[in-house]
């Protein structure tokens, strides 16, 4: 027990607790880069419409990208792709604004059903608390009253949970989500990154280890053919 809590206590010390480092635009939005070098990966290859629907692959990178953003800020996606056109940008803003609206609709019917099922579960709390009562008074069962006590409260707990409980869930994804739709979207000239030579430096022991190892088995796998024929 006490080294679990010396471990917590490490970790709450150090930077790994500490939030996401993220870039900021001139307006204070947090920035998001996506490089795009195909165009067309953007876009989900299942639409037939041309409606130029978003990538699941894509929207997860994005998703994954804006938690490391503060919920209470603004988001600026910067799209770096080849030969950027104002068409593009259209296109592009077009998709991801659709794309995010779509789910902002599905999540205020998800939150109309919270309520509607809310509603319902109060309303059988409430009469089966007053057929708890009316039985109190005028039947002497007390198995039956109590079964009718446990109902009303069923009914009323589940009221309380979905409203407060699971009603907040809905309400942080519709936040998370109008992020999206509210984003500012600009698009930039892509610029392949060059390799890093250090890393190269690092790894190039490995690397020729590597290509002899490969270059041997080649070598001796041309020679069992040899003998073979």
């Amino acid at each position: 027990m006490f080294d679990r809590l010396k471990k917590l206590r490490r970790l709450n010390n150090s930077k790994l607790t500490d939030d996401e480092y993220y870039e900021t635009d001139a307006n204070g939005r947090g920035v998001i880069d996506v490089g795009a070098e195909n165009y067309d990966d953007i876009f989900s290859y299942y639409d037939q419409n041309c409606e130029n629907v978003l990538d699941q692959e894509f929207d997860d990178f994005l998703r994954a990208k804006a938690d490391a953003i503060p919920e209470k800020e603004e988001l600026a996606i910067h799209f770096h792709v080849a030969n950027p056109t104002d068409e593009k940008l259209d296109e592009i803003d077009g998709a991801v604004k659709s794309h995010y609206k779509r789910e902002l609709r599905a999540l205020n019917r998800e939150l109309h059903k919270n309520s509607m099922f809310t509603l319902y579960m109060l309303i059988m709390g409430i009469i089966s608390f007053g057929l708890y009562i009316v039985m109190s008074i005028f039947w002497d069962n007390p198995y039956v009253i109590e079964i009718f006590d446990i109902i009303a409260w069923v009914f009323l707990w589940e009221a309380v949970d979905n409203h407060f409980l699971r009603r907040k869930n809905i309400q942080d994804q519709r936040l998370k989500i109008y992020r999206f739709v509210r984003a500012d979207i600009t698009i930039y000239e892509y610029k392949r990154k060059n390799n890093n030579p250090k890393l190269i430096g690092k790894n190039k022991k490995a690397f020729n280890q590597i290509l002899k190892l490969a270059t041997q088995n080649d070598t001796t796998t041309q020679k069992n053919k040899k003998e073979n024929l």
